[in-house]
């Protein structure tokens, strides 16, 4: 524990998920903070064995705790720079994140009911049930935290295999919302907020409170959970956007995200009026739009779907675009080299 970083008392409760550090530990880094912090903590059943040296010199030595037949303990520093010393049993207390307080702060703040399930990982904690508005999908929400960013990955990781199904996860601090797992929670596309960022915990009653911007900062994110539209980009995105501001990326073989301008939709093959609706599927254009985007953004006559008639298909497809997204100007430029043609926007298939 050191406290050199911002919003370092929701690090400190990070870190401690799961993990519980010394009585000593936490006092010397929360400083005045320390009695703030402490409803927020729960007692480990056993004694430190090992306890941090708090000499001014960068030693970075430990003293390591022997418990005598008749009940004391003696630390000894087997580096030999400290003299033995003697500690007294309250002094060896470890102290975890209480993982009750932390779920039910935190769903009261979000306007959740705390979920009643046990958890299965200590630094993985179901939340309840997140709705930001009437028409959005209920989502489950978990917290996630503890000592190791590649230990949350693996558990978020895990836990997205065994349900498959979109989860709201929020972070305890910033030191887990990076990579591995942020990176994992982007691909997948579960949506993640942090804590740390956004609040505060009171000093006169130990409660979570919003900080002086975080609740307009957690309104914006549940704004950005707002269901997909499925009225025509062209009502969602400004009049005057051009195709260089639009990425298009495939979700899967009948999704795509759209992003421009900070907007982010998503969109099906049926919703950009490219099914086949004999057949309930994508249609050709969907088909040469996918290959636009396997190409990025490029299509020339050594792909493998290149026929006689994709000159047609490419001029219907460029129409359907400028249409579902009110932009004039065509989508597609000739490419002399190649005597194929390169989208003016940005297209690719999630990996």
């Amino acid at each position: 524990m050191t406290s050199n970083k911002p919003n370092f008392v929701f690090r400190c409760l990070d870190q401690a998920l799961g993990a519980p550090f010394v009585g000593t530990s936490w006092r010397n880094a929360l400083g005045d903070a320390f009695p703030t912090v402490e409803p927020w903590l729960l007692p480990a059943a056993d004694l430190a064995t090992s306890v941090p040296c708090t000499r001014a010199d960068p030693a970075h030595c430990a003293y390591r705790i022997v418990e005598h037949h008749d009940g004391s303990h003696t630390g000894v520093c087997d580096l030999g720079y400290c003299p033995r010393r003697t500690f007294e049993p309250a002094q060896l207390i470890r102290y975890a994140t209480n993982p009750t307080r932390l779920r039910n702060e935190t769903a009261r703040l979000l306007g959740l009911v705390p979920a009643s399930n046990p958890p299965a990982h200590p630094c993985l904690l179901p939340l309840g049930t997140f709705a930001p508005a009437a028409a959005t999908t209920p989502l489950p929400a978990v917290i996630a935290g503890g000592p190791s960013n590649e230990l949350v990955a693996r558990l978020l990781r895990e836990l997205f295999e065994s349900t498959g199904g979109p989860r709201l996860v929020i972070f305890v601090s910033a030191l887990n919302a990076r990579s591995p797992a942020a990176t994992f929670l982007h691909r997948i596309e579960w949506p993640a907020f942090t804590l740390g960022d956004a609040c505060a915990i009171d000093p006169d009653t130990a409660a979570l409170r919003w900080t002086a911007e975080g609740q307009g900062a957690w309104e914006s994110f549940c704004a950005s959970l707002a269901p997909p539209t499925t009225a025509p980009a062209a009502a969602t995105f400004p009049p005057d956007l051009r195709w260089s501001e639009v990425t298009l990326r495939f979700l899967d073989g009948h999704t795509v995200s759209v992003t421009a301008r900070g907007v982010r939709v998503r969109y099906s093959f049926a919703e950009m009026g490219m099914e086949d609706k004999r057949a309930k599927r994508p249609d050709v254009q969907w088909e040469l739009l996918h290959a636009f985007a396997e190409g990025h953004g490029t299509f020339d006559w050594s792909n493998d779907s290149a026929s006689h008639r994709i000159q047609k298909r490419k001029e219907t497809l460029a129409k359907k675009l400028k249409d579902h997204f009110g932009i004039r100007a065509d989508p597609f430029r000739y490419d002399k080299s190649t005597g194929g043609w390169q989208a003016v926007f940005t297209i690719f298939v999630e990996e």
